[in-house]
């Protein structure tokens, strides 16, 4: 894990992961989708087989790509979740796809049962995601980073996390008074990299919000909306220091962000 100031929390948010949701097995009638072009038998033996905490990659990504939905037995998500968590901390992918999809089937669940998780479970999962998303917006992550704040965000929204605790957490990171200005300008240029333009009001590309509410969507917008106005963000943009041009063009789109032009 590269090192910010939020590395040991972020390890130590993993580790209370597990000793919230445990260190055990899934189930033996685990639920999965096989088939000659989904899950074998083999591999889903070897998850039932294997621990939590010391399945491969490869196994959560056959996992997370399996094409059964929400399963029965919502008992096994909760064993796997926390390797998942692990293994994004490590900013490495859970899903072959990287489409911002790989928690959707956490968050499915939620959806259809809102007490899938406790108080206690949720201010876990929470913690676990502030830190990802501090940690990770202080580092140079590699290019493709599936921990990289913008692509995070998405994908944190699908699997269940609120709009607004994932903002707190972002803006967090933009007021680091070492870090917080160059994150500031990596995320802006993230966001007018991959717009949508229609009769002057604009959406984001995350492809993964396609699946999430039109509730989310419209939180979404509203926040960068209110992002673009900030002041930290609004001083970068006029200091016209070096980077600062995909902040001048992201403080431009002030009240332009639209939850209709969100992928759907």
């Amino acid at each position: 894990m590269q090192h910010s100031p939020h590395a040991m929390r972020l390890k130590r948010a993993v580790r209370t992961a597990y000793l919230r949701f445990g260190r055990r097995y899934v189930s033996r009638d685990l639920e999965v989708s096989l088939g000659p072009i989904d899950m074998t038998p083999e591999i889903r033996d070897q998850i039932v087989g294997t621990r939590n905490d010391a399945l491969p990659v490869e196994l959560i990504r056959e996992y997370t790509n399996s094409t059964h939905g929400v399963p029965a037995n919502l008992a096994d998500l909760k064993v796997l979740l926390p390797r998942y968590l692990e293994i994004m901390a490590e900013d490495i992918a859970v899903d072959f796809a990287e489409s911002g999809t790989e928690l959707k089937r956490f968050g499915d669940a939620l959806r259809s049962n809102s007490r899938f998780f406790t108080n206690e479970e949720r201010a876990v999962l929470d913690d676990w995601a502030s830190a990802m998303l501090e940690h990770f917006a202080m580092v140079d992550a590699k290019t493709m980073s599936i921990a990289d704040p913008f692509y995070l965000f998405q994908a944190l929204v699908l699997g269940g996390w609120s709009v607004p605790t994932l903002a707190r957490s972002i803006e967090s990171a933009f007021g680091a008074a070492t870090t917080g200005p160059s994150a500031m300008r990596r995320f802006s240029g993230k966001v007018t990299e991959n717009l949508f333009h229609h009769h002057g009001k604009v959406g984001v590309n995350w492809p993964a919000m396609r699946h999430s509410s039109h509730e989310a969507k419209t939180q979404a917008a509203d926040w960068l909306n209110s992002l673009c106005n900030s002041p930290k963000m609004v001083a970068i943009a006029e200091a016209n220091g070096e980077g600062s041009g995909p902040v001048k063009e992201f403080v431009l789109l002030s009240g332009r962000f639209s939850a209709e032009l969100f992928p759907s």
